[in-house]
């Protein structure tokens, strides 16, 4: 061990253990001193005017990783305790560039990818005490520890900072002020402001290169690809270039000595930049490629200056004096030569990142005769039109007005989704369904100029594209069966502002503002005379019958927690065998509470409470069923068939090692429930949302399917769009349940994909249900997914038998939504399956967030030809409200005169203040006991529901809890109490059928004495995270009786009753 160094006189020293140690500072004229000031300034900016992804934690743990390992590697080296300026820059340049996927800006402690910072910037740290030539390290640490993360770990956990920081604004000029002014200032002393200039000059040349060939990328800020003129101006004059070549190639240590060495050393670093970014198409790609160029060139430079130490042939001396005849002109040659290839090379490395702005101008310019478009200027979002896109959409805009008036002029409610979306397309619905066999003025729009702007979206949505159009309109008149024109009217001028949103790569028209808010001839919103609910009223009981229960979401304010949001899902379910429905709770809270709750005796727990006969008791503690997890939804079902109902929980965990994992709980016939999940073979981590159960391989044990949403770790480089989109998807699974096994009542094996679910991409699942759409008997699949197409997967047995079936599964799922009309693109939420139209088969509905249409499925029927479903959403377009957003929803006979009603609950997402984001519950009356079949009716003023407080629902679960033949509704609501809405009915007969076994799929059908078949059929999972009452409900209007009552169980078998008297609770046994 080596011995202090000498104590210089004056020279502060510290003593240890009796020895005297050197204490080295930097004076307040070290340029480092003065590079930290200027990175320190525009961290602080970044924080407070630029919404950095990056919390002080991360900061922290870079810098302490560096200056430890500093001050160590100093002391064990020399003796000395240095103050660690050096090692705080590298620090700092890792904190400043990198990024954590998942980080949110304003989470100032978040410690997510801590190891993530921590182990780059060691690797950056040691790489100049390791990586050494002739005394000097080769590489600006920061540079190479960050290249190396980002190489090895990918966009998935590590991104650099945006080259693009905002719009033009009194911060951003302060920030380029502070960039421009001390990189000056600090270069002019170190005598290195010629390699920034170099740099940044041959790089402008070199990506004017690139833009004039068509270059283009992507970047999550933008909205369609950065190409041309827009591509080379974010580059040449981003903040982070700027960071780049006056702070990060400016290494004194790591640049060659002399003028004409460090000039061809800064033109090397430029032209290997622009040359890697050119075949780039992300802007991930593009920046670790401008980073990866310094890296190169500090790679190469030791072994360049050992060839230049030898000597340079005489011809080449002469040339870079400038002596001899010809020299001048020798010197431009060879400069003219070399910018020609340069140029060459970096046209031939940028075709593949040019077919993205050449599809989009191929796209933008096809449509012919477009409208005059400017694109103007937009504040407050992250995101720039260029002209390319301004054009693809004005060719939108036109196609979508030509489609909406072909709509209107056809009365085709199928055609209507072509153009419109959101309200915009409920407006339109609302106008051809007045129009019904009557003449409808239909507008012919001649647009001639359009100005499209970018406006902030609604928290987690991508920013709204806002088209303002003026040109003329001529409104025509058609009549008759065959449409047409009975009366055109003159070309008269208008003005319109409408809302677009990007859809399957196109432009739809969702919105419409000032004059443009109704079609014409669309008359006022009707009010729909509901008489069958005059006597239904639902009044929040919850209190009094003892539900003591409040999620825990945000109890402590909101955060940008995405998991907390969408949680709470509740399930019905006969724990104990009594005949009375418990309840079961899911809890949630936000992971930047964590610490608070701790601090006040633990985290939110699920609640069990116990039905005694119409009143609940809270029995969580010491049941087992109450699990401190961060819940999302339940499934109840008796997965080992010992007659005894458990539960599955879903969580919205995405750390593995703290609530990755989801629950499974086993009832033990005495109050309580043991968890063995895994033991059971279920051991798949990520966020999982909804959860269903049934037999799917017909062997007679119930499997399990659990809906995967979104991998918050994982955004995909490049999106422009918001959450979940931005995200990968998490995948979906499907357990065939295998029976008892060693250890566990049942063993699990997950079969999904091998099975065929979601064999084109991993998409971002949240509603599950079980059903037979198609009759065959076999259970079918419907997830409902978040802004991708909803999936049915229609279950088959296995094409060519056993033999061609290598997992012997004997089934297959093959996905057949778009095929069978239900591939719905929206944001699915959750999922209702019933009868309503009174054909024998089930029909769908999914609700929609804001500004989206709900999307209503009505069964063709059995002999239909084509798709099995058709689109029911005009027969509910005057009851929807496209301004709320929709959660749980069930199918429930309110007024019990055998057509199903509709309930619903909404809440706003994401969720920004508790209070303002709170909306109400819903129920649609089905009319068709008023003679308007298909046709639906807002009657939640009738049901009193408008005298309740609004709540931010999310899962939604209607039973009988009372058993007194009314079906009642709980709604879970986001950081808010849980609402048991106890319904009254009008005096009419009702029957609830219970099965004797765990039967899901079962189809109950009660034959009334005047002929008519009510259908249903048995779920376990549905609504929204949620699972309904395990028994039938049938509301029979005047029925005294039900003269047959059958029930076709899933593997064929029925049992039948005949003559059943009704206000009663029937249990049926399984037939043979």
């Amino acid at each position: 061990m080596s011995a202090p160094a000498l104590v210089g006189a004056g020279r502060p020293t510290v003593r240890i253990r009796g020895t005297r140690y050197p204490v080295l500072l930097p004076t307040l004229r070290d340029p480092r001193l003065h590079l930290a000031a200027v990175i320190v300034s525009l961290q602080v900016l970044g924080q407070t005017a630029f919404a950095f992804r990056l919390s002080i934690a991360q900061i922290l743990v870079a810098l302490l990783t560096c200056a430890v390992l500093e001050v160590g590697i100093a002391f064990w080296r020399r003796r000395v305790i240095m103050w660690p300026a050096s090692a705080l820059l590298t620090g700092n340049g890792v904190a400043f560039i990198l990024r954590v996927p998942g980080t949110e800006h304003g989470d100032w402690w978040s410690l997510r990818g801590a190891w993530i910072f921590a182990g780059t910037s060691a690797v950056a740290l040691l790489s100049k005490h390791l990586i050494r030539v002739r005394g000097r390290h080769i590489f600006n640490p920061s540079n190479v520890g960050l290249v190396l993360g980002f190489l090895l770990l990918g966009p998935e956990l590590a991104d650099p900072l945006e080259f693009w920081w905002g719009p033009t604004s009194t911060w951003l000029v302060l920030a380029l002020t502070i960039i421009v002014a001390g990189g000056l200032v600090i270069l002019a002393r170190l005598r290195l402001l010629g390699i920034a200039v170099v740099f940044w000059l041959t790089f402008a040349a070199a990506l004017g290169v690139l833009a004039a060939a068509g270059h283009a990328m992507t970047a999550r800020w933008h909205l369609g690809p950065i190409a041309d003129a827009e591509f080379w101006r974010v580059l040449v004059f981003s903040p982070e270039i700027l960071v780049f070549l006056f702070f990060m190639i400016t290494d004194p240590k790591t640049v060659p000595d002399g003028r004409l060495g460090r000039r061809l050393y800064a033109a090397s670093v430029a032209l290997l930049a622009a040359l890697l970014i050119a075949p780039q198409k992300t802007e991930f790609g593009s920046k670790v490629a401008l980073l990866g160029a310094l890296t190169l060139v500090c790679a190469a430079r030791p072994l360049v200056e050992r060839l230049a130490a030898r000597g340079a042939p005489a011809w080449a001396a002469r040339l870079l004096r400038g002596e001899g005849p010809g020299v001048a002109a020798m010197r431009t040659a060879t400069a003219l030569t070399a910018a020609a290839a340069a140029a060459g090379l970096l046209v031939l490395a940028g075709i593949p990142a040019r077919s993205s702005a050449g599809a989009a101008n191929a796209r933008a310019t096809s449509a012919g005769g477009l409208p005059q478009v400017t694109v103007g200027p937009s504040k407050g979002v992250a995101t720039r039109i260029d002209p390319r896109t301004a054009r693809q959409i004005a060719a939108d805009v036109v196609a979508d007005l030509r489609a909406e008036a072909d709509a209107l002029r056809r009365r085709d409610t199928a055609r209507a989704a072509a153009g419109a979306g959101g309200a915009r397309l409920a407006a339109l619905l609302r106008a051809i369904r007045a129009a019904g066999g009557r003449a409808v003025v239909v507008p012919d729009y001649h647009v001639e100029r359009m100005r499209v702007t970018l406006e902030p979206g609604k928290g987690q949505a991508p920013p709204t594209v806002v088209a303002a159009l003026e040109g003329t309109v001529r409104q025509a008149t058609y009549a008759g069966s065959a449409p047409a024109v009975a009366r055109r009217g003159d070309p008269a001028r208008f003005a319109h502002t409408l809302e677009l949103a990007l859809v399957d790569g196109r432009y739809v028209i969702v919105g419409s503002r000032g004059s443009a808010a109704a079609f014409p001839g669309t008359p006022a919103a009707e009010t729909a005379a509901a008489s069958g609910f005059a006597g239904v009223r639902l009044t929040d009981v919850a209190a009094q019958v003892g539900l003591d229960f409040r999620q825990g979401a945000f109890r402590f304010g909101v955060t940008a927690d995405p998991v907390a949001m969408m949680g709470g899902g509740l399930c019905w379910l006969d724990y104990d065998n009594d005949g009375w429905l418990d309840l079961f709770v899911v809890n949630s809270y936000s992971e930047l509470d964590i610490g608070r709750w701790q601090e006040q005796g633990g985290l939110p727990r699920s609640a069990l409470f116990h039905n005694v006969r119409g009143r609940f008791v809270d029995v969580s503690r010491g049941s087992g069923a109450d699990l401190p997890l961060r819940g999302n939804g339940c499934v109840a079902a008796d997965f080992d068939l010992d007659g005894r109902t458990d539960i599955y929980v879903t969580t919205g965990g995405y750390n593995v090692a703290t609530d990755g994992y989801d629950a499974l709980l086993w009832n033990n016939g005495d109050g309580t429930f043991s968890e063995g999940a895994r033991a059971a073979g279920i051991t798949s981590s990520g966020w999982h949302a909804g959860a269903a159960v049934g037999d799917v391989n017909g062997d007679g044990r119930p499997d399990l399917f659990v809906a995967g949403y979104t991998d918050l770790n994982a955004p995909l480089p490049g999106s422009a769009a918001g959450f979940p989109t931005g995200y990968k998807g998490v995948r979906d699974r499907l357990y065939l349940n295998e029976g008892p096994a060693a250890g566990t009542r049942a063993r699990f094996r997950e079969v999904g994909a091998q099975a065929g679910i979601e064999k084109a991409g991993i998409e971002h699942g949240l509603g599950a249900l079980f059903s037979d759409v198609n009759g065959d008997g076999r259970l079918d699949l419907y997830v409902a997914n978040d802004a991708d197409p909803n999936r049915l997967y229609e279950n088959v047995p296995w094409p060519g038998g056993a033999a061609a079936d290598p997992a012997g599964l004997g089934f297959r799922l093959e996905e057949r939504a778009r095929r069978e009309g239900v591939a719905d693109p929206n944001a699915g939420m959750g999922i209702a399956s019933a009868d309503y139209s009174g054909d024998g088969r089930p029909d769908l509905f999914v609700t929609n967030s804001h500004g989206q249409l709900h999307a209503v499925y009505r069964s063709r029927g059995p002999r239909a030809r084509g798709a099995s479903f058709t689109d029911a959403r005009p027969g509910f377009a005057s009851a929807f409200d496209t301004s709320l957003a929709g959660w749980g929803v069930s199918w429930v006979d309110l007024d019990l005169d055998g057509n199903p009603d509709l309930a619903v609950a909404n809440g706003a997402i994401p969720v920004m203040n508790l209070a303002k984001d709170a909306e109400p519950i819903q129920v649609f009356e089905n009319l068709s006991g008023q003679g308007q079949p298909g046709q639906f009716a807002d009657a939640g003023g009738l049901a009193g529901l408008r005298r309740l407080p609004r709540v931010n629902g999310r899962g939604l679960a209607a039973a009988d809890f009372d058993n007194d033949g009314n079906v009642d509704v709980a709604v879970s609501s986001i950081g808010g109490r849980l609402v048991l809405l106890r319904s009254t009915a009008p005096a009419r007969h009702w029957l609830e059928v219970k099965l004797t076994t765990f039967s899901p799929g079962a189809v109950v059908t009660a034959v009334l004495p005047d002929g008519r078949r009510l259908v249903r059929e048995v779920h376990a999972g549905s609504s929204y995270l949620s699972s309904e009452d395990p028994r039938v409900h049938f509301g029979l209007g005047d029925a005294a009786r039900v003269r047959e009552l059958r029930v076709r169980y899933p593997d064929g078998r029925e049992t039948r009753l005949a003559d059943v008297a009704s206000n009663q609770i029937v249990v049926v046994g399984r037939g043979r």
